[in-house]
């Protein structure tokens, strides 16, 4: 476990060697894309109980450090767009969960955090983050109380806010809290997952300054002219392990959604669209829930997508049209990440949940027109 001493060793090591880097021209502070800024960050926090499966984890206090290089988009289109300056890049952190049972691990992930300015030296920050972890200490003969992972490889979703001041013109002291999650989607079972909420420092280092432009916001609204698209997926889920709650294994999914979007400003899209496909399960014999028997499944869904360069991110609320019967449930809800690969072509994932519980997480393509 990293004491807070070495912390703080390896912070001010840290401001020593960036402070003799050679101060940057003046016109070099005017560029749109400040590149290699780097962040440390400290945090400490506490698991939440999200069930009473997972009341082993109570008591825990974990402790997270993190590394993160990213870049700042800070140009007028940027915030014409957006209606505030962008910081992304990638996170490397490592966090010991204070419990023997899940032990702790490493988390990487790509984040985008929003810039709003609130005085000279005072702005206020959100910030999301997806990515993978992997945990030292999963489910197993050895460790059977561990029902939060099974797998080394998880998850790693973290969203979060906070503030930032400027100490100086290449400095910056941010103070957050943030939600994290981590579990492996149901690949594997048991999959209770951690959830744990910290608090934290950072401190900023900006290599060509940290001043943001003055802007009046100028709305883009050619939007208004788009015709409503249409867009077709292809999905597939590997393989799943037995599923204990509901007595069945998933051998895997195959299905496609159809979906019409239309576009509501610059970067926000609504969509409504239906879905079916084929859910090859092996249940036990004589399993209360009858999941056998409901191989095929269906839905209607509606959503909104945020759009930000080449990503979307969608969220959809669904209506079974057909179901497993030990759902117990009509509803259901979708997250989703995609990248576009060429025009009217792009790769995602997209996550499948009933209320707290996973349900799968499966791999798509999709095509616009």
């Amino acid at each position: 476990m990293l004491k807070l001493p070495v912390r703080m060793i390896i912070l001010l090591l840290f401001i020593t060697l960036s402070t003799s880097v050679l101060s940057q021209s003046d016109s070099e502070i005017n560029v749109y894309k400040i590149k290699n800024i780097v962040s440390l960050t400290s945090e400490k926090g506490f698991i939440y109980i999200h069930t009473p499966k997972v009341g082993y984890l109570r008591g825990s206090y974990p402790e997270q450090f993190s590394v993160e290089i990213s870049k700042l988009y800070r140009s007028q289109n940027t915030f014409n767009l957006y209606g505030c300056y962008i910081r992304r890049g990638f996170s490397f952190s490592y966090v010991n969960f204070d419990n023997p049972i899940v032990n702790g691990g490493y988390l990487a992930g790509y984040f985008i955090e929003p810039i709003y300015r609130l005085s000279q030296s005072l702005l206020f920050t959100l910030k999301g983050e997806l990515g993978l972890s992997y945990l030292t200490n999963p489910n197993s003969l050895n460790n059977s109380q561990n029902l939060s992972y099974s797998t080394h490889i998880n998850s790693n979703i973290r969203i979060g806010g906070g503030f930032s001041y400027y100490l100086t013109n290449k400095f910056v002291l941010s103070a957050n809290s943030s939600f994290h999650h981590a579990s492996n989607t149901a690949f594997n079972h048991p999959n209770l997952g951690i959830n744990w909420i910290t608090g934290s420092f950072s401190i900023l280092y900006y290599p060509l300054g940290n001043k943001l432009p003055h802007y009046v916001r100028k709305k883009p609204d050619n939007w208004k002219n788009e015709r409503i698209k249409k867009e077709i997926s292809l999905f597939f889920c590997p393989a799943q392990s037995y599923y204990w709650t509901y007595q069945f294994k998933r051998n895997y999914v195959a299905g496609m959604d159809f979906e019409l979007i239309k576009k509501v400003s610059d970067i926000n899209e609504v969509t409504a669209g239906i879905e079916a496909y084929y859910n090859d399960i092996t249940a036990d014999q004589g399993t209360v829930y009858k999941n056998n028997t409901a191989a095929f499944q269906s839905g209607v869904l509606i959503g909104h997508r945020l759009l930000m360069n080449r990503f979307l991110f969608s969220q959809q609320l669904g209506f079974y049209l057909t179901s497993f019967p030990s759902y117990n449930s009509e509803i259901f809800f979708r997250l989703g990440i995609y990248y576009t690969l060429f025009p009217n072509w792009k790769v995602g994932i997209n996550f499948k949940a009933h209320g707290k519980t996973a349900d799968f997480l499966d791999f798509r393509l999709g095509y616009t027109f």
